[in-house]
């Protein structure tokens, strides 16, 4: 009896191609098989609410699929366009950063003590 009805459910499952439908079934069945036919447990029925919201987010989701799928290609696209350094050109830049932060930390230092001894210097000044 139940395979005649699996049997039955599959082949319209076949003819129809709507998701929704298709995805709700086979809870239904699984809930069905699960749980001998009793729905009335709450956590069976917390369960099969979060699939029902998560299949009526994926059918929302498909709606933009086709957006964001050509999204991704153009990122495949673009991230293929990208010419990485090597591991030489790595340190060799890395090495620039380094010494050119050093030096304009130095620079930077001495004008703060130049300032701070012009200042001293003004404000020591009576009239």
């Amino acid at each position: 009896m139940k395979s005649k009805i699996l049997n039955q459910i599959v082949s319209f499952l076949k003819q129809k191609k709507c998701i929704f439908l298709n995805i709700l079934i086979i809870f239904f069945i699984f809930f069905i098989k699960k749980n001998n036919f009793s729905f009335i447990k709450l956590k069976n029925l917390e369960i099969f609410s979060f699939f029902l919201l998560l299949i009526i987010i994926l059918l929302v989701i498909k709606k933009y699929y086709n957006h964001i799928n050509s999204i991704y290609k153009d990122m495949k696209i673009e991230i293929k366009k990208i010419t990485w350094p090597n591991k030489k050109e790595t340190l060799y830049t890395t090495f620039i950063i380094i010494l050119i932060s050093f030096f304009i930390s130095i620079i930077l230092w001495s004008l703060d003590n130049i300032i701070f001894y012009l200042i001293s210097f003004i404000t020591s000044l009576k009239y």
